[in-house]
């Protein structure tokens, strides 16, 4: 799942606007976050540590209002309030990894026995407009699709469905699939292939087009609905 989340952040990272997201899953009210997919920021082992100190010095997470209000907050001068904040002094160096300003958090829709949320810390010049917040809303519906397939909530009829489509995949194009469901980027995917990034982009596009997919995370969900394994060393964090 982790990597699915990755993955999740990774597409919603491109949109304009967008300095960094987190794609949050925890089970409240005890874990502070049980897996975390991230894009911007650099992989933090320790994240979970300081995100649970920062919870119990007093810090609000918005991860924990999700399942009760499952509506969009945006929270304008976000970064300055958490860098004045000594609550939030164990995350202050993770905080100022990247430039932004302002918040906007979308929660998952996930049953109520799990908290689930979409960080995304908007550039300096960003304005979240309606377009931005229906995208980032749309992404938070993927990715409640990836956390229930990966959970075991996925029928056995959508597995086998999956598995018969990637059959017209190559060995090779399995490989690609695996590494794009594990978070891989173009260069990295060219990288564990011995091949060069454009040759790996040709790759991804010729999958995307044979599974008739529109993005890497689509494909993604595809391959964990198939039971496609993920590839090591993804730069994921599970945190729980």
């Amino acid at each position: 799942m982790r990597a699915l989340l990755t993955s999740i952040a990774e597409s919603i990272r491109l949109a304009d606007g967008v300095a960094g997201v987190q794609v949050v899953v925890a089970e409240p009210p005890d874990e502070a976050a049980r897996t975390i997919g991230s894009a911007g920021f650099a992989e933090d082992p320790a994240f979970r540590l300081r995100l649970r100190e920062c919870r119990d010095r007093g810090a609000h997470l918005t991860l924990f209002d999700a399942p009760n209000t499952l509506r969009q907050r945006v929270v304008p001068d976000r970064r300055v309030r958490m860098l004045a904040d000594p609550s939030w002094a164990p995350l202050h160096s993770y905080l100022r990894q990247i430039e932004w300003r302002d918040y906007a958090t979308t929660p998952i829709p996930l049953p109520r026995d799990h908290g689930g949320v979409i960080n995304c810390y908007l550039a300096p010049d960003a304005v979240p407009t309606p377009r931005l917040m229906e995208f980032f809303l749309a992404m938070a519906r993927v990715a409640a699709t990836a956390v229930e397939g990966a959970t075991g909530m996925t029928d056995a009829s959508a597995a086998r469905a999956a598995r018969q489509q990637i059959a017209v995949l190559t060995p090779r194009e399995r490989e690609v699939l695996r590494l794009v469901a594990s978070g891989f980027s173009n260069r990295d995917v060219g990288s564990r292939l011995g091949i060069s990034e454009r040759t790996a982009r040709t790759h991804v596009s010729n999958v995307l087009a044979k599974l008739d997919l529109d993005s890497r995370t689509q494909a993604a969900l595809l391959a964990s609905r198939a039971g496609l394994g993920a590839a090591a060393g993804n730069g994921t964090s599970e945190l729980g």
